[in-house]
């Protein structure tokens, strides 16, 4: 096998071994990637879940609001003639007093439970910031190593034109030398067999 043929098997060893090794960074990259999709997708799902939550709970407070409302209005237009005055004040202060409680405790769960959720938000769309920052850098880095790659691929082809060349040309240059050689061989040759030779008969 002569130096280009070993040449030409080395380079493509490297390629080959250059292609695997992006492949394989392509591989992890991808399943980084479907992984950080996937995480977000259920980040997503949580966020729609929490955000459903407290629109739930804000209609429900609101409706409580509007019925409490109403139910005033309508105390108001009732005839209180037909209650006495001590029952009147007994049935407001019962109600105030029951819905003070209701309200108080309702309030504090409700309360809690919404800044519970607002902070459970917040977190998952701090995770989901994450996620997508490092979607975009794996999906650089991809794009960064198919670059290289592809560079890589071409200075490994203009490297094996250039090495062919300069072994075409070394191998002129070792022909051109043993002829050179032969020729001096073959002069030599001649002049020895000339000297050695008997002189001429006289005439």
């Amino acid at each position: 096998m002569d130096d280009r043929a070993v040449f030409k098997d080395g380079t493509n060893a490297s390629r080959r071994r250059g292609e695997d090794a992006v492949e394989t960074m392509r591989e992890k990259l991808e399943k980084t990637s479907i992984k950080a999709l996937r995480a977000l997708e259920a980040k997503d799902a949580e966020i729609a879940r929490l955000r459903a939550e407290l629109r739930a709970r804000e209609r429900r407070e609101g409706a409580t609001t509007a019925f409490e409302r109403r139910r005033r209005a309508r105390r108001g237009g009732e005839d209180e003639g037909e209650m006495s005055d001590e029952e009147t004040f007994e049935d407001e202060g019962r109600y105030r007093n029951a819905r003070r409680g209701r309200t108080s405790a309702s309030a504090s769960a409700s309360g809690a439970r919404v800044g519970q959720l607002e902070r459970e938000l917040e977190d998952e769309r701090a995770v989901v910031i994450r996620l997508r920052r490092e979607l975009r850098e794996a999906n650089g880095n991809a794009e960064r190593l198919r670059e290289s790659h592809e560079e890589a691929k071409k200075f490994a082809l203009a490297s094996e034109k250039h090495a062919g060349a300069l072994t075409e040309r070394m191998q002129r240059l070792v022909c051109a030398r043993d002829e050179r050689w032969s020729e001096r061989e073959n002069a030599a040759d001649a002049s020895e067999r000339a000297l050695s030779a008997p002189p001429p008969a006289p005439a």
